[in-house]
This record gives C-alpha cells, structure tokens and sequence, in this order.
C-alpha cells in the first residue's frame, strides 16, 4: 500500500515522517495494517493535510503557490531561555550560540520572511 500511496519517506530513530497521496482512510488502513503484525513495535499516528510537526520541524502546505515550506517548531513549553553570559559554560560555547542559532534557523526555514521573523524573536 505504501508504494501505491506513499511519496517521500524519512526516519529518525523512532520518529517517522512520510508524505502521503491516499485517503486518510487509506492511511489509517495502513497503520491498522502495520499494526497488526507480529511485530512488537506499534504506531501512533498523527496527521493533518496542512501542516505536521516533526522533531523541531514544521512542515506545512503554503496554499498560495502549492509547496511544502519548513520552519522551526517551538514547544509550548518552551521558554525561549538563553544562557546568562557569566555561567560557568566554557568561553567558546557562549560565543558560538547565537551563530549556531542563527544557522540552525537558516538550514530550517524555507521562507525568506519567515526565517526574518523568527530570527527578530
């Protein structure tokens, strides 16, 4: 089913990410299928048609010229905090942070206005 179905698929340990052309019924048939097995492991399954999160990634389905765009995913829970300058973290880590940040947002966003906008919070 899933190469009838499935177009792009990745993994990252135990996380699972893949694009799917089928009918969500399809894709819970799918999973139900997967589940089924002999296998120990099970699946959980969480999909939308607009947007999905994957480790610290958006990904979401710009309406205005049909593509997929990323940008990063920030937790509820997260705080936003950064490390006091004075800690007691090594010189070079505290200078490297906000290079670090800055490339990881760059590698991340796909949009030129999103990747400024979240680069100003």
């Amino acid at each position: 089913m899933f190469r009838r179905f499935g177009a792009y698929y990745r993994h990252y340990i135990d996380d699972l990410f893949f694009i799917w052309y089928g009918t969500p019924e399809d894709l819970l048939q799918f999973t139900n299928d997967l589940n089924s097995t002999l296998s120990p492991v099970r699946l959980t399954l969480n999909f939308d048609q607009t947007s999905i999160h994957y480790l610290d990634v958006t990904v979401y389905k710009d309406v205005m010229n049909n593509k997929l765009q990323t940008r990063i995913y920030r937790k509820l829970t997260d705080m936003n905090t950064l490390l006091h300058y004075k800690s007691s973290h090594p010189r070079h880590l505290l200078h490297s942070l906000p290079r670090s940040q800055l490339l990881r947002v760059a590698r991340i966003t796909s949009d030129t206005e999103e990747r400024q906008k979240t680069c100003s919070i």
